[in-house]
């Protein structure tokens, strides 16, 4: 019996994540097979301030592209990247960690219309992978990744990832709003208390 098959994986991912990777599935699948328009889920600010369609701050998140290698690509590290996030210490429940997503999604809509003034960017799934990413990166400083042919620690990730897609000739921005949403998340959740912590000894 094969105990290390696809369905055995999917089932041993942890519940939030194995969720998000379901539905980024199911929405590729309906836009694949023409069942659902991208018009539809895609992030657009004017549309959300005007006429109320709040489900784009968070349904633009679950489209990465239609099936292909980069999709692929994408899952894997999704999933990767996720699982370990989701199962590490910091993250009590499944409640906490999607409390963790939600505050991603919202927080780069929110900024995306910083940098692509007024609609804000059209699917931020890669945002949030990075910024899943350098928050983990934060977590698992001292871990060692794999990446292509070269080895490198966890806090060096995201900057070794920002600097691959440079030479790709990749647009840096969507790293960029990831690594600021991730690194706003790690401020406020980590080094703000300890900060405060300290003072509070010191007094």
């Amino acid at each position: 019996m094969d105990i290390s098959g696809p369905e055995v994986w999917y089932n041993n991912l942890p519940n939030v994540t194995k969720y998000v990777i379901t539905l980024i599935f199911l929405v590729t699948l309906l836009i694949t097979c023409n069942l659902l328009n991208v018009v539809y889920i895609l992030l657009d600010w004017n549309l959300i301030y005007y006429k109320y369609h709040i489900w784009r701050i968070f349904l633009n998140f679950l489209y990465v592209g239609k099936f292909s290698l980069s999709w692929v690509f994408f899952m894997s590290l999704f999933a990767q990247f996720s699982s370990s996030l989701e199962k590490n210490g910091i993250f009590t429940s499944p409640g906490s960690y999607l409390y963790f997503i939600t505050i991603q999604c919202t927080f780069l809509s929110l900024i995306s219309i910083l940098f692509y003034w007024p609609r804000g960017y059209p699917f931020l799934g890669n945002s949030l992978l990075f910024a899943i990413i350098y928050y983990w990166s934060r977590r698992e400083a001292w871990s060692h990744v794999s990446i292509y042919f070269f080895t490198v620690k966890g806090y060096q990730l995201p900057f070794a990832l920002i600097f691959l897609h440079l030479i790709m000739g990749q647009s840096l921005w969507v790293d960029i709003m990831g690594l600021l949403s991730g690194h706003v998340y790690y401020f406020f959740r980590e080094i703000l208390p300890r900060e405060g912590t300290i003072k509070k000894e010191e007094t």
